[in-house]
């Protein structure tokens, strides 16, 4: 039993190191085919900062993955508000989990005054 386990085990290993060799060797091709259109580009010209592309994509708004699955599984987001705005007596009646902590009324009014500037 030992011996049969022990020849499917190298029939399977060369055809992952013949799955591998083949995949390496497309990776080299890709790689290749993307130098070769890097260098039809020409010459990087001198006004080209690098630098100066990484900070402009750092400052642009990454979504995170957990944002993106929510937005993506929630086909309609105004189902949520309908049912937030049906449910509210339901939430504001919510006690605090922390002792000194405020409701949701408390913390939904505070909001509401720092976006019109009154707080």
């Amino acid at each position: 039993m030992n011996f049969g386990i022990a020849v499917v085990q190298d029939i399977q290993l060369a055809k992952l190191e013949s799955d591998m060799r083949d995949f390496t060797k497309s990776a080299q091709e890709k790689q290749q085919e993307l130098q070769d259109a890097w260098d039809a580009f020409g010459p990087t010209p001198k006004w080209l900062d690098p630098a100066d592309l990484i900070k402009v994509q750092s400052k642009t708004v990454v979504e995170s993955s957990d944002s993106f699955i929510e937005r993506t599984l929630n086909a309609n987001p105004g189902i949520l508000g309908y049912d937030l705005i049906s449910r509210f007596t339901e939430i504001a009646l919510i006690l605090p989990e922390n002792v000194g902590e405020d409701n949701i009324i408390t913390n939904v009014f505070e909001t509401f005054e720092r976006q019109r500037g009154a707080a």
